[in-house]
């Protein structure tokens, strides 16, 4: 038996293909929701015994920003504003780099400060 997040793995949308004697599980054509913990379940015939073994797929891919930042942002003198920039589940190993007006912000000046979510 296959599954995905323990989840019985449906067969029925083409991507997914189980070989002979349900020892190989094929995905084609992976996308960002196929990403979870994979697992087979090996039943001993004529026993009571399971053997399970799980791994976990992690799809990488370009990342995408999918934050929408407003054109304009009115702010007052002295206060102060927050920019988030966030970006899809399948960014892996992601530094995100500030500018303002083309030039690099460094973190920790006397005017901006990164906070990590």
């Amino acid at each position: 038996i296959w599954q995905k997040n323990s989840i019985l793995i449906d067969q029925t949308n083409g991507r997914f293909h189980i070989g002979p004697y349900n020892r190989t599980l094929e995905v084609r054509g992976i996308i960002a929701d196929d990403q979870g913990i994979y697992s087979c379940h090996i039943r001993i015939k004529n026993s009571d015994i399971f053997i399970n073994a799980s791994a976990k797929l992690i799809v990488r891919g370009v990342p995408i920003i999918t934050t929408n930042f407003p054109h304009i942002q009115n702010v007052d003198l002295q206060d102060k504003t927050i920019f988030t920039c966030n970006g899809t589940q399948t960014s892996t190993n992601v530094n995100v780099t500030w500018y303002k007006n083309a030039v690099r912000l460094i973190n920790q000046s006397s005017k901006t400060r990164w906070l990590d979510s």
